[in-house]
C-alpha cells in the first residue's frame, strides 16, 4: 500500500522547525526523506520520519549533543536510549541544581535591598551577627577607590571553577588599631562573604555568632568616616572595644542605581 507523503514545508511546519533544519538532520544521517524526486529535488516524508523526527526533537530538547543522537540513530535499542537518558537525567539535575543555588542568591539580593530601603539610616544598633563564612584579603586601600576594589575582587575570585556573584557581598574593612586611633583614611582589609551554596575554591574562615555594632547610613565609602566616629563614640559610652576588623558594605550603590540619593552602605564593627 502506498505511503501518504508530505512536502518537506509541511513536515517543517508540523513540527515547528525549519526546513534548513530537516535539511541538516539529512545530511548528518538522522532523518532520511522517504522520497526525493530526481527531476525537481523535492524531499518528501512519511509517517516513519515523524517518528524519527518525534524522537530526535525529544532528545534535542533534554539538550543531548547531536554526536551522541547520531550514535544512537546508527542502531538504536532501547539500552541505548537509557543509557542517554540517564547521562541527560544527571546533567539536568547539575543543571537544576545550580539555578536552585541561583535562585536563592536572587532571593538574598532582593531581601538586601529591601533590607536597605526600610532599615532607618544613621541609627546605631546592637545586634548578633550570624556565623557566617568570610574570605579575607590583606591589602592597603589608599584611598579606597573603585578600581582598588575591584582589583580585590579579582584576586578573591582567583581560580574558581565557575563566575561568582559578588553583588552585595565584597566588602572593605578597618583593622582594630585603626579603629581605636580612629584612622579611617587607609582601609586595611577586602573580603567577600561567602553564602552557604557558594563553592568557593581557596581559603576561607568562619566567623562565629558574634555581638555587632551596626550603622547604615546614605552614601558610599568615601561618606563613611563620620559615621565610624558615631560609633566609636557609641562604643566607648558603652565600655565596649573592636574584637576585629569592621565590616563595611555597600548596600546601594552606582551598580544598581544612578542616583546617589538612593546609595546606602552599612558598617558593622564585631565589638567585646
Amino acid at each position: 500500500m502506498k505511503k501518504d507523503l508530505f512536502k518537506i514545508g509541511d513536515v517543517a511546519k508540523l513540527f515547528n522547525i525549519s526546513v534548513s533544519t530537516l535539511r541538516y538532520y539529512e545530511k548528518l544521517g538522522l532523518v532520511i526523506p522517504e522520497e526525493v524526486d530526481k527531476d525537481t529535488g523535492y524531499r518528501y516524508y512519511s509517517t516513519d520520519q515523524f517518528e524519527s523526527l518525534n524522537t530526535l526533537r525529544y532528545l534535542r530538547l533534554l539538550d543531548t549533543p547531536l554526536e551522541s543522537i547520531q550514535d544512537f540513530y546508527k542502531g538504536r535499542d532501547v539500552d541505548k536510549m537509557k543509557a542517554m537518558l540517564e547521562i541527560q537525567g544527571r546533567e539536568l539535575r547539575e543543571k537544576i541544581n545550580a539555578l536552585e543555588k541561583l535562585e536563592k542568591k536572587v532571593g538574598r539580593r532582593l531581601e538586601g535591598i529591601e533590607d536597605a530601603r526600610r532599615k532607618p539610616l544613621n541609627r546605631i544598633e546592637e545586634v548578633i551577627s550570624p556565623r557566617q563564612r568570610i574570605v579575607w584579603l590583606k591589602y592597603g586601600l589608599d584611598p579606597v577607590s573603585n578600581d582598588d576594589i575591584e582589583r580585590s575582587i579579582k584576586m578573591l575570585e582567583g581560580d574558581q571553577s565557575e563566575p561568582m556573584i559578588f553583588l552585595g557581598k565584597v566588602g572593605i574593612g578597618l583593622g582594630t588599631e585603626k579603629l581605636l586611633n580612629r584612622e579611617y583614611d587607609k582601609y586595611d582589609v577586602v573580603f567577600m562573604l561567602l553564602d552557604d551554596e557558594d563553592d568557593y575554591v581557596g581559603e576561607y574562615e568562619y566567623i562565629n555568632e558574634e555581638k555587632c555594632l551596626t550603622l547604615s547610613f546614605r552614601g558610599t565609602h568615601k561618606d563613611a568616616a563620620r559615621y565610624y566616629d558615631m560609633l566609636m563614640d557609641r562604643m566607648e559610652f558603652l565600655g565596649l572595644e573592636p574584637a576585629g576588623p569592621s565590616r563595611e558594605v555597600a548596600l546601594i550603590d552606582q551598580g544598581l542605581s544612578s542616583d546617589p540619593e538612593e546609595f546606602v552602605t552599612r558598617i558593622d564593627i564585631p565589638v567585646k
